[in-house]
């Protein structure tokens, strides 16, 4: 099972999300089962489009969404806009690999290869390729869960607001090396 948590919404990319929703099923057929946990502004068009092998199940809190993340054998988070991605880091958490886009906070949770995938933002076909090669290797998607779930023990907001405020020092340098040139 596959699946989805977040807001439905733009700037989440469910264009990308609806694209690999329909192209995993139409390729692997009755072999694919997607679950989608999520409220937001495209959510009843989102569901009006969705075929049978999808489960929406709107939005959901806590225990719910632990249970949701934990079921899956990999979640799939195309949106290239987070800050930090908190959805992110509770699939692994919870021992879910992601594969997600190479933008934002999210390149900073996931290890390419390790926790998870990182993909080219709006690249359908990167996104695929990275979901079947977890899909096909069962040992691969085992290990990086136990890989993803002690990536998430690691983590303290003390430790990712350090990380951010490095990233912004980094920025600023760039900038002002910049400016001087």
């Amino acid at each position: 099972m596959l699946s989805y948590v977040g807001r439905i919404a733009p700037e989440k990319d469910t264009e990308t999300l609806r694209t690999l929703i329909h192209t995993t099923i139409k390729e692997r057929k009755d072999n694919i089962h997607w679950l989608i946990a999520g409220d937001g502004s495209l959510a009843e068009e989102l569901r009006e489009a969705l075929p049978a092998n999808v489960t929406f199940i709107g939005y959901l809190q806590e225990e719910n969404l632990a249970e949701a993340y934990a079921c899956s054998d990999l979640m799939v988070f195309p949106s290239a806009t987070e800050t930090f991605g908190n959805v992110v880091l509770e699939s692994l958490a919870c021992g879910t690999p992601v594969v997600g886009a190479n933008s934002g906070g999210v390149k900073n949770i996931i290890t390419d290869g390790k926790t998870g995938f990182l993909c080219e933002p709006k690249n359908s076909n990167s996104f695929l390729s990275s979901i079947y090669q977890l899909l096909n290797n069962e040992e691969m998607r085992k290990q990086m869960g136990i890989a993803a779930r002690f990536y998430a023990t690691t983590q303290s907001w003390d430790e990712i607001f350090h990380g951010l405020y490095m990233q912004y020092e980094e920025v600023l340098h760039q900038n002002n090396t910049e400016l001087l040139a």
